[in-house]
């Protein structure tokens, strides 16, 4: 099913919901076969990459989706998070490493406007989701979560599994671990595309 159909329909479905409900929209337009439809060839934008067209299918298909949400009630009431799984394939050295291969977006929007608009360059992983959602919605019960809530006060830390290795962030270092060893420690904000181990100096 075409994300240009499916999204808005996934909009007017919500509104069979019963209020408060969470829902997940899980959309496939920039995964491979990156398949853009023939009406849309000559308007999407073309990039570098074959991804680049779909992608820009797929803004368009996400605006249709809000632009049917918006005639709903629960609308301005509702808390939107946007996310990736993973970056996409790329042309550029830099994003095929590792260390940037969960570099995404991750975007929480509040149509009602109590929340700040601002952008930041954080570590914030996807099991940070979960616990500031519930800060947003004002939960006072306790709860049990693998992440931390953007609030929270915790050092910002993430953990990435990738092919038998272990790959941890914290402030602006990143340790690599597998087989029960610790493999290296590299500063990924360097921009470099190989940073140097500094495992022997610390």
């Amino acid at each position: 099913i075409l994300d240009e159909y499916f999204n808005p329909w996934t909009a007017k479905e919500l509104s069979k919901l019963k209020e408060p409900f969470m829902s997940n929209l899980f959309t496939l337009s920039s995964h491979h076969p990156y398949f853009v439809p023939e009406k849309w060839q000559t308007v999407v934008k073309k990039g570098p990459a074959p991804i680049c067209k779909s992608i820009h299918y797929g803004d368009i298909s996400l605006q249709k989706f809000f632009e049917e949400a918006k005639k709903h009630d629960w609308y301005k009431r509702t808390l939107f998070v946007l996310v990736a799984d993973h970056t996409p394939s790329t042309n550029t050295p830099y994003y095929n490493q590792r260390t940037e291969l969960y570099r995404i977006p991750i975007a929480f929007f509040d149509p009602s406007g109590k929340l700040t608009p601002k952008r930041e360059k954080i570590i914030f992983q996807q099991a940070d989701i979960m616990p500031t959602v519930l800060d947003l919605v004002n939960n006072t019960k306790d709860y049990y979560s693998i992440g931390n809530s953007y609030f929270s006060k915790n050092p910002r830390e993430s953990i990435a599994y990738i092919e038998g290795a272990y790959y941890y962030f914290q402030h602006n270092k990143l340790l690599v671990f597998s087989a029960n060893k610790i493999r290296g420690l590299y500063d990924f904000t360097s921009g470099k595309k190989q940073s140097q181990n500094i495992l022997k100096n610390n």
